[in-house]
């Protein structure tokens, strides 16, 4: 197949929404079922099925925020909630934030008749 202009190539192609729809190249003596079958792998990777049921009844502009809502919540990722690993959270022996180790911040006492100025 000679093409008159290279930029025509692709001019057959159907916009939607700044992406195009499905389209599928039949090859010589390819049969009718896997073309069918990729056929409809391209129209469900182009999202044309999910458009068509969320447009087939009218969406008030709330309906359109909850549903945002819900996919942003379902794009969230989930906070591990399982069981925990052995010593997880536990102070390590020398860990200095004991509550027993006070005596670390005892300075000694103040000398009689010292100018402390605070």
């Amino acid at each position: 197949m000679t093409i008159a202009d290279p930029s025509l190539q692709y001019a057959n192609l159907m916009w939607f929404r700044g992406s195009y729809n499905a389209q599928v190249f039949v090859g010589e003596d390819e049969p009718a079922a896997s073309v069918v079958r990729r056929f409809r792998k391209a129209v469900m990777m182009a999202g044309v099925i999910p458009e068509c049921r969320r447009r087939r009844f009218f969406e008030t502009p709330q309906d359109i925020v909850k549903r945002k809502q819900q996919n942003a919540r379902r794009k969230k990722p989930r906070r591990f909630t399982g069981p925990r690993p052995e010593g997880f959270g536990e102070k390590k022996e020398g860990s200095r934030s004991n509550a027993n180790d006070d005596d670390d911040d005892f300075w000694g006492f103040a000398q009689e008749g010292a100018d402390v100025n605070l």
